[in-house]
Formats: C-alpha cells, structure tokens, sequence
C-alpha cells in the first residue's frame, strides 16, 4: 500500500510539474533597458537566475506599474508571474558587480469586449453612422470593408463585421445597419359646416 501511495504521489508531483511552463533566463543574457513582451496564458512564469560567477549578496526588486508596488528578493533566483502585475520594471543588483541591471517584463492580456450588444442598428434613410471599435495601443482592427481604422462610416444599410487582434489573441463581431424610413403624413383640415339654428319660445 505504502508503495503503490508513493507512486501515485510522484505521477502527481511529475504531472504537476510538467503542466508548469515557465520561461527561464539568467540574468546574464539580459541587458540594462531591455524590455520582453509576453502574452498571459504563453507562459505562466518567467525564472530569472542571478549571475553564476558571483557568489556576494544578492538584491531584486520589483517594481509593479501603475500601482508602484514594489517587491524585494535576496533568493538566486526569482519566480515573475502577471500576479505581480502586467507592467514590470526590475531591478537587479550583487556584490559583485556596482552596476544595477533594470528592465522591464510585460504580461499583455488580450481583454476586448464586443463592440455591439446588439444585432442590429438603425440610422436615418440619406444619412451615414459611425461604427466604432473599442480602443487599444496594440489592438489592429480589420473591417468588412477593407478598413484598418478604430472607427468607420457608412451610408448604406447592410451587414458589417470587424476583427480587432493583436499577437495575444483575437475577437470578431457582427452588426446589421438598417434604414429607418420616415414615411411623412399629409394633415388635412377638415372644415364641417356646422348649421346653427336659434330657437325661438314665444
């Protein structure tokens, strides 16, 4: 029994292990200024190792933007993960080297909504809308109709559709314009003869 628990234990730790994928780096190979773009859910960590050669004191710190959190480490090693925040400014420094090694790691996720609740709008008969995709620094967008641009406008009725992507993923969404026709009434007056009559009581 002790023996088949003991086997069943290291096939978890083994599985465990291997659905793990984290990005490992020695801080070696990372220049002062140096920036690395990662997509969450493309890794769920990146292992920066400190410089083999030193064995003196050991100082990290990270630093989480636009909150200005800061974290400190004196391990050989540290574990970065987007729990930290998508915006990370790192600093390193040892005993064996006065310079401080700073660069960035950024965790972009891709977080679109759809552009339409609905499925269709209206818009007057002789007039054009603008369709608008939500806004992004690194989002593209691709419209049914060629066009590259956040935003676009139409005149005539009919189904559109736009792609907004970036290297993190993508999202696709539809919208029917319709024409809303105003039927314009003629108001007539009408005039009714009314015959007054006066009695009289003699």
């Amino acid at each position: 029994m002790k023996k088949r628990f003991t086997l069943l234990f290291t096939l978890f730790i083994g599985l465990f292990v291997h659905a793990q994928n984290y990005l490992q780096m020695n801080i070696t190979e990372i220049q002062s200024w140096q920036t690395f773009d990662f997509c969450v859910g493309q890794y769920d960590g990146v292992i920066i190792e400190k410089d083999p050669s030193c064995t003196n004191w050991i100082s990290w710190t990270v630093t989480s933007y636009p909150s200005g959190e800061e974290f400190n480490f004196s391990t050989d090693e540290i574990t970065v993960t987007n729990d930290f925040g998508n915006h990370l400014l790192i600093q390193y420094l040892d005993g064996c080297d006065i310079s401080m090694r700073t660069f960035y790691i950024m965790f972009h996720a891709f977080q679109v909504t759809e552009p339409w609740s609905q499925d269709f709008i209206w818009k007057r008969t002789g007039t054009s809308i603008t369709l608008e995709a939500p806004y992004g620094d690194d989002l593209e967008y691709r419209w049914s109709t060629g066009s590259h641009q956040q935003a676009i406008t139409v005149t005539e009725p009919g189904t559109y559709w736009v792609r907004i992507y970036n290297d993190c993923g993508e999202l696709t969404d539809t919208i029917q314009v319709r024409d809303n026709v105003e039927i314009e009434l003629a108001t007539c007056d009408l005039v009714t003869n009314l015959n007054m009559v006066t009695w009289q009581t003699t």
